[in-house]
């Protein structure tokens, strides 16, 4: 599984969001969401401020970047 699918399932979980319901908030199927968690595919890199937002974190959370020792977010707006 990769690192962002295994945090989308973490985070959507800690949230009580199904894959359904994250899948319409994003504009995709609960299939590809499921792939994502499984690790068999990956978001599209234009999904990923949307996914951020739906489940309310940043998308360096979603990498797994705020979790480093040392990492420093960067305001970019």
């Amino acid at each position: 599984m990769s690192a962002i699918g295994e945090n989308i399932r973490s985070i959507r979980r800690e949230q009580k969001l199904t894959q359904l319901a994250l899948a319409m908030r994003v504009g995709v199927t609960p299939q590809a969401v499921g792939k994502w968690e499984r690790g068999e595919s990956e978001p599209d890199i234009s999904l990923l401020l949307p996914i951020a937002k739906v489940l309310n974190v940043t998308a360096e959370t979603l990498f797994g970047l705020e979790q480093k020792a040392g990492y420093v977010p960067v305001d970019l707006s």
